[in-house]
């Protein structure tokens, strides 16, 4: 008699053998949270038309969709510091920007300011805002090709937003990146609380991320966003994140404080 294949343990060699190799396969892309991405692929940045600050090489070029100014340090890059302009920039620059300038260069960090490319309309016509862009495609593709060419972490980045910069990163960029980059986060004069759908993680349950993520709120009680921004941190103190505000807060208006010394006072405890 012909010996038959027993049929119930072949199915099960058969639906073992194709997990194996299921998940042998290359993973979707995914982030450990202690370095760069693992879609780890090198983009060349041009240098493009060279400026000066503070003795310091500025390159404005373009990456993607966006327009950018950056500065390398004369040492091997350790970290990124990324600037979020507030409405009406007209072009990426550095030019104000001399504090973080002189702190990148003594703690080899790179400094890249990016620039918006949505627009709300105005009394004198459309300008750049930050406060109108969605989510951040396009803004990631920036941040990981110097993450990837220079090998930079993301679980210790350096972010600043200012009045529509600082609306952005907390509407929007936060909760569609804060499992992707984690840092401190530096927000002044503006800031929105975001929806709970916005959220494409979980900080309440990913606290992971969340635990790496610092956010120092920066205004003034005369700023006429104030109900904003309070809002804005009540959201992110209840979702479990580190929160700062000003001790005592003071009166000035809309982007009066010194934010630019303020930032870098705040990074530096994060070196």
């Amino acid at each position: 008699m012909k010996k038959r294949f027993p049929l119930i343990p072949f199915l099960l060699f058969l639906m073992l053998s194709t997990f194996s190799i299921s998940c042998s396969g290359d993973d979707d892309e995914t982030t450990d949270g202690n370095n760069n991405t693992n879609d780890n692929e090198i983009v060349a940045i041009e240098c493009g038309t060279e400026g000066m600050i503070s003795n310091t090489t500025v390159c404005n070029t373009q990456v993607g969709d966006y327009e950018l100014a950056y500065a390398l340090p004369q040492g091997t890059p350790k970290r990124l510091a990324v600037y979020f302009h507030g409405d009406g920039s007209e072009r990426p620059n550095l030019s104000g920007l001399f504090a973080q300038t002189e702190f990148a260069q003594a703690n080899d960090v790179i400094l890249l300011a990016i620039h918006a490319n949505t627009y709300k309309d105005t009394d004198r016509g459309p300008i750049r805002s930050w406060a109108k862009k969605n989510g951040a495609e396009g803004v990631t593709d920036v941040i990981d090709a110097f993450v990837n060419l220079y090998d930079l972490p993301t679980n210790n980045m350096f972010f600043i937003g200012v009045s529509g910069g600082a609306w952005y990163l907390t509407d929007d960029f936060i909760p569609a990146t804060g499992h992707l980059y984690q840092g401190s986060y530096h927000i002044a004069c503006g800031a929105n609380n975001p929806e709970d759908r916005d959220f494409v993680w979980d900080p309440t349950t990913q606290t992971d991320f969340t635990s790496k993520i610092f956010i120092n709120y920066d205004y003034g009680s005369g700023d006429f966003l104030v109900p904003s921004i309070e809002r804005s941190i009540e959201y992110y103190r209840n979702k479990g994140f580190t929160v700062f505000t000003p001790d005592p807060l003071g009166g000035e208006g809309h982007c009066g404080t010194p934010f630019n010394t303020n930032a870098v006072d705040f990074w530096a405890q994060y070196l």
